[in-house]
C-alpha cells in the first residue's frame, strides 16, 4: 500500500509538473507496477502522448530555424515567420530554446550589418557627390579621392551591392584620369612657359583653358576609365600659371613684332646705298655745285645714326646673327665708299681752286668722282 501511494505521488508530480517525457515515462511505468488505478495511468498515457508530440513539433520547428540559419541575411522575413509561428508551442524544449536563441544572434548580426550596408552605401554616394562638386568647382585635392577609394574598400567588406561598387569605381577613375589630364595640362603650359615658345604656350594654354571650361559648365568626367593615379596641381596654381601665360603670350607676341620691325628696318638699311655726295654729276658745273652744297655731311651723319640705332635695336630684339652681320658688312662697305667718295671730291675741289688748273686734271678728278659715286 506505501508503495503504491509513493508511486501514485510521483505519477501525480510528473503530470503537474513541467517534466519531460522521460521523467513523466519512467513514474507512468512505477505507477503500472505498484497497481495505480487505471484512471491515473490513462491520464498520465495522454499527458505523456502530448508530451512526445510536443517535443516532436518543437524538434520540427529547431530543425526549421536551423535550415533557415543560412538565408537570414538575404530572407530575414523567413525566420521572422517561422519564428512567429513557433510562439504557440511553448514551452519550448531546450533544442528549440536553443535554435531561437541563434536565430535571434544571427538576425541582429544581419540587421546590424543590414543597417551598416545602408549606412556605407549612403556614406559613399554623398562621397560621390562631394567629390564631382569639389571637381567643378576646382578644388578636388587628392586627399578626397583616397577617402573616397578607401570607402569602396570599406563598402566591398561590408558586401554592399556590387552595383553600386562598380559605379563608384568608374566614378573614381573618371575623376582620376580627369585630374591626370588636367596636370599634364598644367605641365605642359609650364615646360612651354620655360622654353618661351610662343606656339607651344598658345596650344598648352588652349588646352587647359578647354578643360577647366569643361569642368566649369559640369561636365562629368565620371564616364572617363584611366589607368594609374597621379598628382594635380591645385585650382589656385592653375589660375596663377594661366595668367602667367598669358601675359607671357602678351610679352612674346611684342617681341615678335618688334624683331619683326627691326629685320624690317634692318633689310631697309642695307638694300640702301646711303646718301651721295653728288646725285648725278654729268659736267664740271653739276659737280661743283653738288660739292658747294653743305647738306651731304649732315644727311651721312644722320644716315650712320640711323645705321647704329637700327643695327643695336636689331641686337636687342633678338634679330638672327646672320643679317646682323650681313648689314655691319654693308654698312662698312658704304663707309669705306664715302671716304673714298670725300676723297675724290676734296681733289676736285683742290683742282678747282687753282686759277690755271688744267682741264685734264680736273677731267680726271671728275671722272674719279663718278667712279666712286658708281661703286655704291
Amino acid at each position: 500500500q506505501r508503495h503504491r501511494k509513493s508511486a501514485e505521488r510521483q505519477l501525480k508530480e510528473a503530470i503537474e509538473a513541467d517534466s519531460t517525457p522521460e521523467n513523466l515515462e519512467e513514474a507512468l511505468r512505477l505507477a503500472k507496477n505498484a497497481g495505480v488505478s487505471a484512471e491515473q495511468v490513462r491520464a498520465a498515457s495522454i499527458k505523456l502522448e502530448e508530451l512526445t508530440l510536443h517535443r516532436r513539433r518543437c524538434a520540427a520547428a529547431a530543425a526549421s530555424l536551423r535550415r533557415e540559419l543560412s538565408v537570414i541575411k538575404t530572407e530575414p522575413w523567413q525566420f521572422q515567420h517561422t519564428l512567429r509561428t513557433v510562439q504557440s508551442l511553448k514551452p519550448w524544449t531546450q533544442e528549440l530554446c536553443q535554435a531561437v536563441r541563434e536565430g535571434e544572434h544571427q538576425l541582429e548580426v544581419a540587421a546590424t550589418a543590414e543597417v551598416g550596408q545602408w549606412r556605407t552605401q549612403q556614406e559613399l554616394q554623398e562621397q560621390l557627390q562631394a567629390a564631382s562638386d569639389s571637381w567643378s568647382s576646382g578644388n578636388l585635392g587628392s586627399s578626397h579621392l583616397e577617402q573616397l577609394s578607401t570607402l569602396i574598400r570599406k563598402a566591398r567588406s561590408m558586401r554592399v551591392s556590387e552595383s553600386v561598387i562598380s559605379e563608384a569605381e568608374q566614378k573614381l577613375q573618371g575623376l582620376q584620369q580627369a585630374r591626370r589630364k588636367h596636370a599634364a595640362a598644367e605641365r605642359h603650359l609650364r615646360k612651354a612657359l620655360d622654353a618661351k615658345d610662343l606656339g607651344k604656350i598658345e596650344l598648352a594654354l588652349q588646352d587647359l583653358s578647354s578643360l577647366r571650361r569643361g569642368r566649369r559648365i559640369g561636365h562629368d568626367p565620371t564616364q572617363l576609365t584611366g589607368a594609374s593615379q597621379g598628382p594635380a596641381e591645385s585650382s589656385d596654381h592653375a589660375i596663377s600659371l594661366m595668367e602667367e601665360a598669358r601675359s607671357t603670350i602678351l610679352r612674346l607676341k611684342e617681341a615678335v613684332a618688334r624683331r619683326h620691325a627691326a629685320s624690317a628696318a634692318l633689310q631697309e638699311l642695307v638694300d640702301d646705298f646711303g646718301p651721295s655726295a653728288i646725285s648725278d654729276v654729268a659736267s664740271e658745273a653739276d659737280a661743283t655745285a653738288s660739292m658747294l652744297g653743305y647738306g651731304h655731311a649732315g644727311s651721312w651723319k644722320k644716315w650712320m645714326n640711323d645705321a647704329r640705332n637700327a643695327l643695336h635695336e636689331a641686337k636687342q630684339s633678338g634679330v638672327p646673327p646672320s643679317l646682323i652681320e650681313h648689314a655691319k658688312m654693308q654698312i662698312q662697305k658704304q663707309k669705306r665708299n664715302h671716304e673714298e667718295q670725300q676723297r675724290a671730291l676734296e681733289a676736285l675741289q683742290t683742282s678747282l681752286r687753282k686759277a690755271n688748273a688744267p682741264t685734264e686734271e680736273i677731267a680726271r678728278h671728275l671722272q674719279r668722282v663718278k667712279r666712286s659715286q658708281s661703286a655704291r
